[in-house]
């Protein structure tokens, strides 16, 4: 349902097939690569700041990034030095999304820098949404409450809220998994389509 989104990696065909064989053994903490275009700041150099570590929940699959909207914004070291990307953004219609590589990424831990990274996507997804945009959030207490402590207007949502309650709402939170009801995935893509924030997540691997 979230698919991927990139710009910038040319994989060779032995590429992927190491990719595909080594994501196992991704790191427990993800090396980001921060060089930076001093020029202008696009959404990496926003979705980083402040950024140094952010925790691998479990084992991340790598995002299958494309498109010339699209921008990886971490990777995870894979076997034999090849790197996948693991979060990365795009445009959508009118709107904003960030993807990740695993829905843990939803349920920050505080110990490390994943709360700090989902703050800079929620604020970039929410582009012109004033200071304290509104985020809808489905299943992620701890979403909802890192939301709170930093000023955003946070709203729960439920599974039917999916399909017919974001009006109001600047940004949505939801594992791409979650997608699964056609009225609910409809309504998102609409919303997104409109000019709204996505962050969603899913473990490709897994399925």
């Amino acid at each position: 349902h979230a698919g991927a989104f990139a710009r910038g990696g040319e994989f060779t065909e032995e590429h992927m097939r190491r990719v595909a064989v080594g994501m196992v053994t991704l790191a427990a903490v993800i090396a980001l690569r921060t060089e930076a275009v001093a020029s202008e700041a696009g959404p990496r150099e926003v979705l980083l700041e402040g950024v140094n570590e952010i925790h691998a929940p479990g084992v991340p699959g790598p995002l299958s990034v494309f498109g010339p909207d699209a921008t990886v914004v971490a990777v995870g070291q894979a076997t034999r030095g090849v790197s996948a990307p693991v979060v990365a953004t795009t445009l959508l219609g009118a709107g904003r999304v960030v993807a990740f590589g695993h829905t843990g990424y939803l349920t920050p831990d505080d110990a490390t820098d994943t709360g700090r990274l989902l703050l800079n996507a929620a604020r970039w997804a929410a582009g012109e949404a004033g200071q304290r945009p509104e985020v809808g959030v489905y299943g992620s207490p701890r979403l909802l409450r890192l939301l709170r402590d930093a000023d955003f207007v946070p709203r729960e949502l439920s599974q039917d809220d999916l399909s017919s309650a974001l009006d109001g709402l600047s940004v949505i939170c939801v594992g791409a998994h979650e997608l699964d009801d056609e009225a609910a995935l409809h309504a998102v893509r609409s919303f997104v389509d409109a000019g709204g924030g996505l962050l969603t997540a899913g473990l490709g691997w897994g399925w």
